[in-house]
């Protein structure tokens, strides 16, 4: 990524993150939209939570953008491993991404430019990147 895009993510995660349960009600909605099959990867959990744990895990992610803190890095890569005990496979990781640029233009409106929805493409190719391949080292 470059410096732009990662100034452009962590701007915008501000605005995102103004409000949290909208943030995370589109994000969940278009994904189980996108890809129904996902729902069962959550269950009965309580959807409030799992929007804070998925915020948690956004905003650790964007910080590391900008600090290349192993502990951060170590962090998303237990997520992955997590993340495939749950039943997560190679392509949801797709429907995730997609999901969550559509979010952020959904919520940021007309002024979303192509750059920062590009940006946000990058961003997630980068998380998804390192949690496929941890999550690919426990197979």
């Amino acid at each position: 990524m470059t410096p732009r895009q990662r100034s452009l993510v962590r701007r915008t995660l501000v605005q995102l993150r103004a409000e949290p349960e909208l943030m995370t009600t589109r994000f969940y909605d278009r994904l189980f939209t996108l890809n129904p099959g996902t729902r069962r990867l959550f269950g009965k959990k309580d959807m409030n939570l799992q929007g804070t744990a998925f915020l948690q895990m956004l905003s650790m992610f964007v910080r590391s953008l900008e600090d290349d803190d192993p502990a951060i890095t170590e962090a998303i890569r237990a997520s992955g491993r997590r993340h495939a005990g749950y039943g997560v496979v190679y392509s949801d990781y797709d429907a995730v991404g997609e999901a969550l640029v559509w979010t952020v233009e959904d919520l940021l409106g007309p002024e979303t430019s192509g750059e920062v929805r590009d940006a946000w493409a990058e961003a997630y190719r980068a998380l998804a990147g390192t949690m496929r391949q941890a999550s690919s080292s426990i197979l």
